[in-house]
């Protein structure tokens, strides 16, 4: 990624989807500065759970998801805060997806590895997914407790289901709108290494797996981004450079 900023794991507590969503408000409507904003998401969260680390680490992740500001989101996070105001809240968990996989690399990581294990077999375990992620992350001793974070947080947005036995299934959500479809795919291309993904992976990318892109339309490029093709004669979407 090229952002100012990265963080590693970052998602490394369990995010309600109310709180996500009161963090994307606050983003859109409030006229207040950062502190103030930072300060009243503490109090709002307060309530919520005990301890004022508790509240202070959540806080920091949904800081980062919907009041930070980094300079190669910018378009993309104006375009967020434009379709949370277009749309019905029932479509901003999307929102909320996208801005978690371009700013934070482990949910990106984990969204990845569970929708390839869904397209593999229809269904992950926790371990699994552990697994996995040590042999990426083989330095970081928070790593599981993370994950897990994450697993749970998902969970509750209700995007994967938990069965009997412990392992997860998918919970398919359709996104009907084609401005939302395009702001999805632009935000995977920006958490994506190289920035570029095979346009015929488009309809099945793993990170994406929770949602059905169902624009019957003809595929729309977003904005940023250009088709090429290599020496193959296979077509990528890439974001351009600047």
């Amino acid at each position: 990624m090229t952002q100012s900023k990265t963080f590693l794991v970052g998602f490394d507590r369990f995010i309600a989807l109310p709180w996500a969503e009161f963090a994307l408000e606050m983003a859109v409507h409030s006229i207040e500065d950062k502190p103030e904003q930072v300060k009243k998401l503490k109090e709002y969260l307060s309530v919520f759970m005990k301890g004022e680390d508790a509240t202070r680490k959540t806080a920091n992740v949904l800081t980062r998801l919907w009041l930070d500001t980094y300079p190669s989101l910018a378009y993309q996070r104006e375009q967020a805060l434009r379709l949370y105001q277009e749309t019905a809240p029932s479509a901003h968990l999307v929102l909320h997806w996208g801005m978690s996989l371009a700013v934070f690399p482990l949910f990106r990581d984990v969204a990845l590895q569970i929708g390839k294990l869904f397209q593999l077999q229809g269904s992950f375990s926790r371990q699994e997914i552990h697994t996995r992620l040590l042999e990426k992350y083989s330095n970081i001793s928070t790593l599981p407790r993370s994950i897990d974070r994450i697993i749970q947080t998902m969970a509750d947005w209700k995007t994967i289901v938990k069965q009997s036995g412990g392992t997860f299934t998918s919970q398919s959500v359709a996104i009907e709108s084609p401005k939302l479809q395009q702001w999805l795919i632009a935000l995977v291309l920006q958490a994506t290494p190289g920035h570029r993904v095979l346009l015929n992976d488009i309809y099945r990318l793993p990170e994406i797996f929770p949602f059905t892109l169902t624009n019957g339309e003809q595929f729309q490029i977003p904005v940023g981004t250009r088709v090429e093709r290599d020496g193959n004669n296979m077509e990528y979407l890439v974001v351009k450079q600047k």
